[in-house]
């Protein structure tokens, strides 16, 4: 049996190597997969994301929901790598949607990603993850309930102050005038 450490290779060693250069690498670079890649990577921060935000923990599966209104995307990335996705978002049922139903939506936790593109959860399985998480971390349920209880209700306390001011700035004379049609149509 001939041993390899005494021979000399005429392969070059990666010690010694530099980088390549531009030309180089080019001939691997590929536009499209690195948009694939920005989209599926967006999904799976998202999925993260809105786990941080309920503090449900990353091993936990999630059916997720992911609603699409362009066909680009739709037809690249999500049919192309359904099941990576799938794998990184740590999810127990993954659907694609082309279109959703603003009904619908109320139904679920929601993180938008951009304006053609988001994920959802069902509400109901975003609560017992939660709860499911404190049980096993031996608190009491009813201050969980408690303390998500008053949270929600600071948020929409919050929130109905904010309409309240933005009701108020329509109503002042010369809004209309003097605020730009983009912002207009945002605060419809």
């Amino acid at each position: 049996m001939k041993s390899t450490l005494g021979t000399p290779s005429n392969v070059p060693s990666l010690m010694v190597e530099s980088w390549p250069n531009h030309a180089q690498f080019s001939s691997f670079y590929d536009k499209q997969v690195e948009d694939h890649f920005k989209v599926v990577l967006s999904i799976i921060h998202a999925s993260r994301s809105l786990r941080q935000g309920h503090q449900i923990s990353v091993a936990k599966e999630l059916p997720f929901t992911i609603v699409c209104d362009d066909d680009s995307i739709l037809n690249g990335p999500l049919s192309l790598y359904i099941n990576e996705i799938k794998h990184f978002v740590k999810a127990s049922d993954l659907r694609i949607e082309a279109s959703s139903t603003g009904d619908q939506d109320a139904q679920f936790t929601t993180k938008v990603i951009n304006d053609k593109l988001k994920i959802l959860v069902p509400s109901s399985n975003v609560m017992k993850a939660q709860l499911e998480g404190a049980a096993a971390k031996g608190i009491d349920l009813d201050t969980v309930i408690q303390n998500k209880h008053a949270q929600l209700t600071k948020k929409l306390n919050k929130l109905n102050v904010d309409l309240d001011k933005l009701e108020a700035k329509k109503r002042q004379p010369g809004y209309f005038k003097s605020v730009p049609e983009a912002v207009k149509a945002k605060n419809e």
